[in-house]
């Protein structure tokens, strides 16, 4: 459910940042539909559809959303995408907290939360969502301290390229399209990369790429069902 699940969240957030919150609660809804026994999708779904209230102004289902999201994926020991999850949330308290009258509590924990968020970004080293926490956390008031010095990446840039292609459900030879190389050295780069990471497998890699929150912003060429790994 890894490639697929990861494919509809990616839609679901280009909905968003698109314009069309009404697709990305449709999204949502077929990220549940994935099945009973698929908590990773379910919980995804809560975060897509947190996002898509919080563009329709709904924010208190918002939030009622992105807690969801965030709770189920901690609990399924996915720190980045809970840590994402968490901020969202606390980005949508601290707009609820301008209005009502709850404002100082409401801002307290918007604060918290993107504290612990902040956190887990720091310690994974993604610099551009431990950015965002720390623009919230001052305009809550909190003085965050500086980011930490980025670290050498694991993998080189073409390599890069291709694990977040993979996770985003692409095949060796879509991949191979779309960079303009082939087939047999995109399947030498993987050979690189599972080899460089220790990891087994296409599904591995697609949860590698999610927790680093490198995931491709794409929104065509993603498969909707799962994949044999190759």
């Amino acid at each position: 459910m890894i490639i697929p699940g990861l494919g509809l969240t990616v839609l679901g957030e280009a909905q968003v940042a698109a314009g069309d919150p009404v697709g990305a609660l449709d999204t949502a809804r077929r990220l549940e539909e994935l099945g009973p026994d698929a908590p990773w999708p379910a919980a995804c779904g809560s975060w897509v559809e947190g996002l898509a209230r919080a563009a329709l102004g709904e924010r208190a289902a918002a939030l009622a959303c992105l807690r969801r999201a965030a709770d189920g994926l901690d609990r399924l020991g996915l720190p980045f995408q809970a840590a994402r999850a968490e901020l969202g949330w606390a980005e949508a308290a601290a707009a609820v907290a301008a209005g009502d009258g709850h404002a100082a509590q409401d801002r307290s924990e918007a604060a918290e939360a993107a504290r612990g968020a902040l956190a887990v970004f720091d310690g994974l080293g993604a610099r551009p969502l431990g950015d965002r926490a720390r623009r919230l956390l001052r305009g809550l008031g909190e003085r965050p301290g500086t980011p930490p010095r980025a670290v050498a990446s694991e993998l080189s840039e073409r390599e890069l390229q291709v694990a977040r292609l993979v996770a985003a459900g692409l095949s060796n030879a879509e991949i191979a399209e779309r960079l303009f190389i082939s087939p047999r050295t995109v399947t030498t780069h993987l050979q690189h990369v599972y080899a460089r990471l220790g990891l087994p497998s296409r599904t591995a890699l697609a949860r590698w790429v999610l927790e680093r929150g490198l995931a491709a912003d794409i929104t065509t060429g993603i498969r909707r069902v799962g994949q044999a790994d190759t």
